[in-house]
């Protein structure tokens, strides 16, 4: 123990003991022979004593050291890989641990021991692995330790293969660790055979017509020097078939094919090589891959009743799709009939009837009209004109599934009515740029009323109707993949350029883009070709992500990710990057547990939504089988980087002596400041009080 004070003696204070001193030697000389005022003399002096030491703050230090022994940690590579090396057993691996451990205890040492492969997993007393992992991960080993040093830490015992396969670099962590780190590797130094066909770099989307080139990535592991075969097949079809030379030891090579796809919609592709003799992970010698193929131009035939106002704006929005072929038909024309002869066999992707029919259809043109749209496949939309009545509409309802309904009679229809946006119009993706939910309904203009009509079937919605009656406006229809849409107003043309003097000037010209593009299923219900490199993964195997948007050119400013779910539970949400070289979004994540899941994703570019779903399957992996060899480099390293020792598991006895009971010193220091303690002010006033009672005693109050 030791005293230092805190502040050092001024003028006042030597004043002050000066002062002292002289009233001491006065009180001595002069009134101490008289003993019965000596103890109130002596505990007023102890008084101004206590009082002129308080001036200078003393403080009482008291030092004591405790030393505290420091544990150490064991991690048990407990990956797939571990199981597989053929110089060794998993059996064998555990009765060597279970020896190992009890020497290390033997020397006092306190050892905690933590299985590990993707994530460092709970503590347990026995050691002994199971060689479950689907992946390894060095680095959260490191991690780990940095984060046990702080409670401190003697040292790290890690016996590994020394494979790691996904997560940070361990020998960077391990850089400027503080904590020595004993490897031991166990294993094989020659890697298994093995052959993989790595990645497949192919668009997503193209045009029919359009040549396609697939790059695709064949890796090799361990000593290989053979030919082996690379072919793509469509189904059943052999593409194209190419013979590569392997040479092992982690070498890629590139195969390119280039291909015509002819089938319209989503073509899959399968890349496969043929297996080596000693090879046992078989399961990545091939991969599948999806390319969309879209139509090189769409047949639209717009077939008018009479020109009207509303004719001109159709032809000019229909004029403004993508890769369209538009063949107008006029009724009121003196060349129709001549025509008329080329529509009825070209099949056509969508027909639009303009202000049509006039005068009633007859049951044989009903007939013949019907079974070209159900054998084309075509969409029909449906535009009600000024020419085109009750009687006539009704010859051709039974083609876009309504029928004819009434209007309640509280409804005034010579007065146009007051028009709404239905909730369909944000469920239904056929509003290009994005449905915005602040669109101001009320600068929507009133509309004459129309035909009244209603669907009859579910599949039905209606995207604009009348406040008041709730009959529709626009109607969209879907019966067994025909769709077909309808306006029943007869003022379009009114209603767009109605539009055009409030603040939603395109609002119009976008739903009915949208809508044209619904019809033909070239957007609207997808407009987004995303595909992952395949839809079964290994656990632990990373999944690859590439695509782009149709209909506009994709802008490294839009937002992109990808919401993966299971059971209808969110699990990760993960971001995209744009890659402006190749035109498309990519982005990539790590496989996990095994089981079905479904995806989702989503595009923002400012007001404009897009979405795609879809799902992939997770399979109990076989991943580590590609890397079953001990990577002592990386096991050097990280015991060099640390001050550590790298030992081979067959002569793991040699690590006892590198292991000795570790201790840390701890200083403990305790400090008294008497100036802030209660009980110097007690004892102060104790002292006054024993003054106060002898001076009453002595009858000198």
């Amino acid at each position: 123990m030791y005293v230092d004070i805190l502040r050092l003696p001024d003028i006042i204070f030597w004043s002050l003991l000066l002062t002292g001193i002289v009233a001491l030697f006065y009180a001595i000389k002069t009134i101490w022979s008289n003993r019965s005022i000596q103890w109130i003399y002596g505990i007023r002096i102890l008084i101004f004593l206590l009082l002129l030491f308080g001036l200078i703050q003393p403080r009482f230090v008291r030092q004591t050291t405790t030393e505290t022994e420091l544990p150490w940690v064991m991690f048990l590579d407990n990956s797939l890989s571990m199981n597989y090396h053929s110089n060794i057993s998993q059996t064998a691996i555990n009765t060597g641990l279970l020896t190992l451990v009890q020497q290390i205890k033997d020397q006092g040492i306190t050892l905690e021991i933590l299985p590990f492969s993707g994530t460092i997993e709970a503590e347990i007393e026995t050691p002994y692995i199971t060689s479950s992992g689907t992946s390894t991960d060095l680095g959260k080993v490191i991690q780990y330790i940095k984060t046990k040093k702080q409670s401190g830490l003697g040292g790290a015992i890690l016996i590994s293969d020394g494979q790691t396969t996904q997560g940070v670099d361990p020998v960077s962590e391990a850089k400027a660790l503080g904590v020595p780190v004993y490897t031991v590797a166990v294993g094989d130094t020659t890697p298994m055979i093995d052959v993989s066909v790595q990645s497949i770099d192919a668009p997503t989307l193209v045009i029919k017509g359009d040549d396609v080139e697939a790059k695709v990535t064949i890796i090799g592991m361990g000593p290989i020097n053979e030919r082996v075969n690379v072919s793509l097949l469509h189904g059943n079809d052999l593409i194209g078939s190419k013979f590569i030379r392997l040479h092992g030891d982690g070498s890629q090579n590139q195969v390119n094919f280039h291909f015509t796809p002819t089938q319209l919609g989503i073509n899959q592709y399968r890349v496969a090589t043929s297996s080596l003799s000693d090879e046992i992970n078989v399961e990545n010698n091939r991969l599948t891959f999806d390319v969309s193929v879209l139509k090189d131009e769409y047949y639209i035939a717009l077939m008018t009743g009479v020109p009207s106002q509303n004719t001109p704006l159709i032809k000019r929005w229909l004029k403004d799709q993508d890769r369209v072929s538009l063949s107008h038909f006029i009724q009121s024309s003196p060349n129709y009939e001549k025509t008329l002869k080329n529509f009825w066999p070209k099949a056509y992707d969508l027909i639009v009837f303009d202000n049509y029919p006039t005068t009633p259809l007859q049951l044989r043109t009903q007939r013949i009209l019907a079974k070209k749209i159900v054998s084309q496949s075509s969409s029909v939309l449906w535009i009600n004109g000024p020419n085109v009545d009750e009687k006539s509409s009704s010859s051709i309802f039974p083609l876009l599934h309504v029928v004819s309904t009434t209007v309640a009679d509280s409804i005034d229809t010579d007065i146009p009515g007051v028009i709404r946006l239905n909730e369909y119009m944000a469920k239904l993706p056929v509003y290009i740029g994005g449905y915005d939910s602040d669109i101001n309904e009320y600068e929507l203009p009133p509309l004459a009323h129309g035909l009244a009509i209603k669907s009859n079937h579910d599949q039905s919605w209606p995207l604009i109707e009348f406040s008041d009656s709730q009959l529709p406006v626009l109607l969209l229809n879907e019966k067994e993949s025909l769709r077909s849409a309808l306006w029943t107003t007869q003022d379009i043309n009114q209603f767009h350029y109605k539009m055009m003097y409030t603040g939603e000037t395109v609002l119009s010209g976008n739903i009915f883009e949208g809508i044209v593009a619904w019809l033909m299923k070239t957007g609207g219900d997808q407009d987004l070709y995303f595909r992952m490199n395949k839809n079964v993964f290994q656990q632990g195997e990373e999944v690859h992500v590439t695509g782009n948007k149709i209909g506009e050119k994709s802008s490294p400013y839009s937002e992109v990710s990808l919401s993966v779910i299971k059971d209808s539970v969110l699990v990760n949400t993960y971001e995209f990057q744009y890659n402006s070289p190749k035109n498309r979004w990519e982005g990539s994540f790590w496989a996990s547990a095994p089981g079905t899941y479904d995806y989702e994703i989503s595009m923002v570019a400012g007001k404009s939504k897009s979405s795609q779903k879809g799902k992939f399957i997770v399979e109990e992996s076989q991943i580590e089988l590609n890397k079953v060899f001990v990577n002592t480099t990386v096991l050097k390293s990280i015991s060099e980087e640390t001050n550590g020792k790298f030992i081979s598991w067959y002569q793991r006895g040699q690590l006892i002596p590198y292991l000795k009971e570790s201790t840390q010193f701890h200083k403990n220091i305790n400090k008294f400041l008497p100036t802030e303690s209660w009980w110097s002010l007690i004892i102060i006033i104790v002292l006054l009080g024993c003054e106060w009672g002898l001076r009453r005693f002595r009858g000198l109050i």
